[in-house]
């Protein structure tokens, strides 16, 4: 799944956290979202955070039934910045490989 995919689910997902329903695609997009950065972003801090995060919130949900809406917005916010990073790093890319070519050109 594309990290930009995941973070437009993230949006519905919040919605249920804040209703305290449907743990289980509450846990599966949380699933996803982990294995997405420890794919691509294995040895970042917001990876270990995000992770650290997760567990914290599936065990208030599994112990106290408590859906924290504040941990849950953290785990979108640090998804969030992980795409704003890698939107930086893909225009910076396009804009070095624009360069190359005009400078092949002469």
């Amino acid at each position: 799944m594309e990290l930009n995919q995941l973070t437009r689910q993230g949006e519905e997902i919040r919605e249920k956290v804040a209703a305290a329903e449907d743990f289980r695609s509450i846990t599966l997009w949380l699933s996803s979202a982990a294995v997405y950065l420890e794919a691509r972003h294995k040895n970042s801090k917001e990876t270990a955070s995000f992770i650290a995060e997760k567990d914290k919130f599936k065990h208030l949900v599994m112990d106290k039934n408590e859906y924290s809406l504040h941990l849950f917005d953290s785990l979108y916010g640090t998804l969030k910045a992980i795409e704003m990073f890698e939107d930086m790093q893909s225009s910076e890319r396009s804009r070095s490989s624009q360069g190359a070519r005009n400078w092949n050109d002469f």
